[in-house]
């Protein structure tokens, strides 16, 4: 996955283990951007592990959990949940 196309939008990537990635955004993206990042993050993530269940893990800039995009491989969907 080319993480450098997302690079004025992501200031870090990680890969806490094969079937997630996890991305701190940059202080320019806005609120209601996040889930449409997290959708095309794990678009491309999905094109690298396509039989598997993958989760993307989006973080604020000071690093707090803020969204989880979970993409089932078998229904083809991803679910989206707020960090509480």
């Amino acid at each position: 996955m080319k993480l450098f196309l997302y690079k004025p939008l992501i200031k870090d990537a990680f890969v806490p283990d094969n079937n997630k990635l996890g991305a701190v955004i940059s202080p320019q993206v806005r609120p209601t951007e996040v889930k449409e990042l997290a959708q095309s993050l794990a678009q491309g993530f999905r094109k690298s592990f396509p039989d598997r269940d993958l989760s993307v893990l989006m973080y604020a800039p000071d690093k707090q959990l803020i969204l989880t995009a979970r993409y089932d491989a078998q229904s083809k969907q991803i679910e989206y949940q707020a960090a509480s």
